[in-house]
């Protein structure tokens, strides 16, 4: 049974995409910080024994290290590893123009979106190298491309995801592992059909 780990697991996309792989026969690894909410959605989702749900702080690269190397040791390998968690920080904050921004609120958002997207791929990937086979997709932003007044610090991470899904795709082919970095996306996955989704507008590195 291939396996897919989720970051951000309390989200709404990642119930919804978890469900349908778990329909197409993939187990389902969710992890989040906030536990309770990822769990409420393996819960809505009822997928018993074909979904696991852990508590993870992105941001701590020992975490998860720590977290992938049992998961990967206890399933063979990682097949998908999806990173959403960071988003949805910066849409509970005030956006003022940046030069008014606070330099304490950068870390909040720079730090799950960007920091915790490389810790993940740094931490999956040796699992994925080594069985030469893999799937990465990076939930970005088209305000990673074009930015937009008054959201710098939300613009900045999302293009550092971008930039890295687009190195990684350079380095990583050689290794069989594909990586995306998507947004807008209707999240109708097909697993059957080597991971591609519905997708409004996205980038493919």
């Amino acid at each position: 049974m291939p396996l897919a780990m989720f970051t951000g697991g309390s989200s709404w996309f990642v119930r919804e995409a978890a469900r349908n792989l778990i329909a197409e026969g993939w187990h389902v690894a969710l992890t989040d910080i906030n536990l309770d909410g990822a769990k409420e959605n393996v819960e809505d989702i009822g997928a018993g024994d074909a979904a696991t749900v852990d508590r993870l702080d992105v941001t701590d690269i020992k975490a998860v290290r720590k977290y992938a190397a049992g998961l990967a040791e206890k399933n063979g390998t990682i097949d998908a590893l999806v990173n959403v968690a960071g988003g949805s920080n910066f849409l509970q904050m005030d956006r003022p123009p940046f030069h008014e921004t606070d330099p304490d609120d950068w870390q909040k958002i720079l730090a799950p979106n960007l920091f915790g997207t490389l810790n993940c791929c740094h931490s999956v990937l040796p699992h994925m190298v080594k069985a030469r086979h893999g799937v990465i997709v990076n939930l970005a932003s088209g305000m990673g491309l074009r930015g937009k007044a008054n959201w710098a610090i939300y613009c900045v991470p999302k293009a550092g995801i971008v930039r890295l899904t687009q190195t990684l795709c350079q380095e990583l082919g050689q290794h069989s592992i594909r990586v995306n970095a998507r947004w807008r996306v209707c999240f109708v996955w097909r697993a059957g059909e080597a991971w591609d989704v519905e997708i409004v507008d996205y980038h493919q590195g």
